[in-house]
């Protein structure tokens, strides 16, 4: 919220959503966190609890922006929801982002694919996403925001 608020101040924005973010050993690294003005669709902030100080690894704070996960899910063919408690995004290396579906798996970078191929996928990038992960820490500074504890103990 901090950074929502500092972002935009003239805009009352509060959460609307938060879906976790997993990793292929289906550890939370983060979360993608929606918000709303007067009930409209107003952006999101990916988070990256990794790094120190929370990472802010994405955002677009835009009015009628949906969520990261409802943009995603607006790609499939086959599905139009998903019971909110088993929404997760899978991060395969870090800021690609997939959506696993009942029978296709939708990629942030547009490669889309079935769930037999991303299980390969996933696979195959194992190594290199590891090390991207311990790269991205080596590197890492505070960030500006210290927002994440309080946008979660705010959520409704």
């Amino acid at each position: 919220m901090d950074f929502a608020e500092s972002t935009l101040p003239e805009k009352n924005l509060s959460v609307n959503s938060i879906t976790p973010i997993k990793n292929i050993e289906e550890e939370i690294t983060g979360y993608d966190v929606g918000f709303e003005c007067q009930n409209k669709e107003h952006g999101y902030v990916i988070i990256d609890l990794r790094l120190e100080g929370d990472y802010i690894a994405e955002f677009n704070l835009g009015e009628g922006v949906l969520d990261f996960y409802t943009q995603m899910l607006k790609r499939s063919n086959t599905v139009d929801s998903i019971p909110e408690n088993e929404q997760v995004i899978v991060e395969t290396i870090p800021t690609e982002y997939n959506v696993v579906l009942e029978e296709e798996v939708i990629n942030s970078n547009g490669k889309d694919m079935t769930v037999e191929e991303f299980s390969e996928y996933e696979e195959e990038i194992a190594d290199t996403a590891e090390k991207l992960v311990e790269e991205n820490e080596n590197y890492s500074t505070t960030a500006t925001y210290e927002h994440t504890g309080h946008v979660l103990r705010n959520y409704p």
